[in-house]
């Protein structure tokens, strides 16, 4: 695949993220492998959930939106994002949030204060490639109240 290809792939991507992004994230677990705009995985919480939707999708990789919700009565912040992959990772590019990784597993972090207000929910833009998302990652999310 040569340069242009992959410029084209991220553009696309980008603007699916954005898309979703705007349109919201619902946290509903699918029963297989999801395909373009179905929820790959959700995770709850003490105080917020991450929902993932999976937007885009090709042989080596795929472009989701993350979502962090408030679930609590009480502003919380929220400190970090785990995701822990299936297998090697080739790249991750991602929207809003500072991240580190250190093999199969990538920490995501606020780019802002992370307070959310009881139901506020911050997205996430996030593109993988390695593999499918037949078998996707697994997300946690660390809340706190403020």
């Amino acid at each position: 695949m040569g340069g242009g290809t992959r410029t084209t792939i991220s553009s696309i991507c980008a603007a699916a993220v954005a898309s979703a992004t705007l349109a919201g994230v619902a946290a509903v677990p699918a029963a297989a492998a999801p395909a373009a705009n179905e929820t790959a995985a959700a995770s709850v919480g003490a105080y917020c959930d991450v929902a993932m939707q999976v937007v885009a999708q090709w042989s080596t990789g795929y472009g989701v939106v993350l979502a962090v919700r408030n679930t609590s009565d009480v502003p919380v912040r929220w400190r970090r994002l785990d995701l822990s992959f299936p297998g090697p990772i080739w790249s991750v590019q991602a929207w809003n949030v500072s991240y580190t990784q250190h093999g199969q597993q990538v920490t995501f972090v606020p780019s802002s204060s992370g307070v959310l207000q009881p139901g506020q929910t911050v997205t996430i833009g996030l593109i993988y490639a390695s593999g499918s998302i037949s078998t996707p990652p697994q997300p946690e999310v660390t809340c706190s109240p403020t």
